[in-house]
């Protein structure tokens, strides 16, 4: 119950779990990605892995705040904090600013993972801001 007495819905604390473990394996691949672990990187053809490793500071400074933020927006979700509606905005932008460079660079094969992506996160977004304005969030 929150502190005037509604109940949180079953649905907010699957929506914030399935959130967080979406949002994990963003941080995972990041982490794998920018370490160079090559078990992670044998997945990329030669050619693919190169243009990630020249990518410039402010385009993976983009896709770190896009994943740290959105993963940080998700436990903040399950944590009932208000504070979940700016860092998932955050991530928004982060991850707007990495998918750019990746578009403008050629490096995006296909459009189809970077718009779910978008759609996650803009989804989660406007679930914490509902979720905030019905009084889940404090």
């Amino acid at each position: 119950m929150d502190t005037n007495g509604t109940r949180v819905p079953t649905t907010f604390w699957l929506v914030a779990g399935v959130g967080t473990l979406w949002n994990g394996y963003g941080c995972v691949d990041y982490v794998m990605v920018v370490s160079h672990n090559p078990a992670w990187l044998a997945r990329m053809t030669p050619a693919m892995a190169a243009q990630v490793a020249a990518m410039p500071a402010w385009a993976v400074a983009g896709w770190a705040i896009g994943v740290w933020a959105s993963l940080a927006g998700s436990l903040l979700l399950l944590a009932r904090r208000s504070v979940a509606v700016p860092a998932f905005a955050l991530s928004l932008v982060g991850a707007l600013v990495g998918f750019f460079y990746q578009y403008m660079a050629n490096m995006l094969q296909n459009l189809a993972f970077p718009a779910l992506i978008l759609a996650m996160l803009a989804g989660l977004l406007w679930y914490a801001r509902r979720s905030a304005a019905r009084g889940w969030l404090s």
